[in-house]
C-alpha cells in the first residue's frame, strides 16, 4: 500500500499507465465469504433534496445455488428498508433476478425495479455464474410528471432493466415525485438486514454516490466506468474521477485495504473477514 494514496503499488504502477499511454488499470478484486459484511450505521451523505442516486459494481457470483443475498441494504429507523440491491438464485444457471429498489420512507413512494428472470417471469436472461459483470445504476425519483422518473440499469453496455413487465423501461410511475433519504441512515453492504451476512462472491471497485446522477443511456457516461472492451476505468483514488466529486462509499483495491470507504461518507465495520479475489475484472 503506498502510504497516503490508498492503493497498493501494483495499481499505482497501473494507473501512471493508464493516464499516460502504458499498461490498463488493473482493477483488484475481493472475495466476500458468507458470514463477511461491511456496516455504518450513520452514514454522512448529502443529496437528501436531490432524489438522486447512482452507484455501479463489479461482481462475479459462484455455486450452483446461493439462495437470496443482499449486496446493498439502507435501513432507517423505523427498520424499513428504502434502498437495497440483491441477487436471487436462477436454479444452479445462474443469478435468477437482481432487484433494486428506492423509497422515500415506510408506507410512502417507492421506485422499484427487476433485472433478470423470475419465478412468474422465468424466460428472461439470468447473469451468468463465474462471470465478471459491471452493475451500473441511475435512479431519479424527483422528475414531475411521475412518468418521467427515472430507473436506469445497465450491465456494462447493455440495458437490463425490466419495471413491472416493461421492458426495457426506465420509468415507473408512482403518486408523486420524492426525494430519497440518505444521510444519517444505516448502510449496509454484503450484509442483508434481514437474513444478515448472506452473500458470497467476488466484488471490485463498488461507487456508491447519494445526491448523483449520471445518465447511462449516454454511452460516454458509462465509459466513465467500463471502458469500450468491457473492462474497469480508473475511478481516482477516492472515486471522484467520475464526476469531478467524491462519492459516499468508495471500496476498491485488495484484501487489506477494500474495507476502509474512500469516500466521504465516514467509516464502515467490517465483520468477518476479506480474502483477495483469484481473478480480476481487468482480466
Amino acid at each position: 500500500m503506498l502510504s497516503g494514496s490508498g492503493l497498493s503499488l501494483a495499481q499505482v504502477a497501473a494507473n501512471i499507465g493508464a493516464g499516460g499511454g502504458g499498461s490498463p488499470y488493473v482493477a483488484e478484486a475481493v472475495h466476500v465469504a458468507t458470514g463477511t459484511g461491511l456496516g455504518n450505521p450513520s452514514l454522512v451523505a448529502t443529496g437528501d433534496d436531490t432524489g438522486y442516486l447512482t452507484y455501479v459494481y463489479w461482481f462475479k457470483m459462484s455455486g450452483a445455488d446461493f439462495g437470496n443475498q443482499g449486496v446493498m441494504w439502507v435501513q432507517d429507523p423505523e427498520n424499513f428498508y428504502p434502498g437495497n440491491s440483491y441477487f436471487s438464485d436462477g436454479g444452479g444457471a445462474g443469478i435468477g433476478f437482481i432487484h433494486l429498489q428506492a423509497c422515500a420512507s415506510q408506507d410512502e413512494n417507492c421506485i422499484s425495479a427487476t433485472i433478470g428472470a423470475t419465478p412468474s417471469d422465468p424466460g428472461k436472461t439470468v447473469v451468468p455464474l463465474d462471470t465478471w459483470v459491471p452493475l451500473l445504476v441511475s435512479i431519479d425519483t424527483n422528475r414531475s410528471p411521475t412518468s418521467s422518473m427515472v430507473l436506469q440499469a445497465y450491465l456494462g453496455d447493455t440495458q437490463v432493466l425490466y419495471v413491472s413487465g416493461f421492458e426495457p423501461s426506465t420509468y415507473y410511475s408512482t403518486p408523486a415525485p420524492f426525494f430519497q433519504t440518505w444521510n444519517g441512515l444505516s448502510l449496509h453492504f454484503f450484509d442483508d438486514v434481514l437474513n444478515p451476512a448472506t452473500v458470497s462472491g467476488d466484488f471490485a471497485d463498488i461507487w456508491f454516490a447519494p445526491g448523483q446522477f449520471i445518465d447511462f443511456s449516454v454511452e460516454a457516461n458509462r465509459r466513465k466506468f467500463v471502458d469500450a472492451s468491457g473492462k474497469p476505468v480508473y475511478l481516482g483514488a477516492n472515486g471522484e474521477m467520475p464526476t469531478g466529486t467524491a462519492p459516499a462509499v468508495f471500496f476498491s483495491g485488495d484484501a487489506t485495504g477494500f474495507a476502509t470507504n474512500k469516500g466521504t461518507g465516514g467509516a464502515f465495520t467490517l465483520t468477518g473477514s476479506l480474502t483477495n479475489a483469484t481473478t480480476s475484472p481487468s482480466d
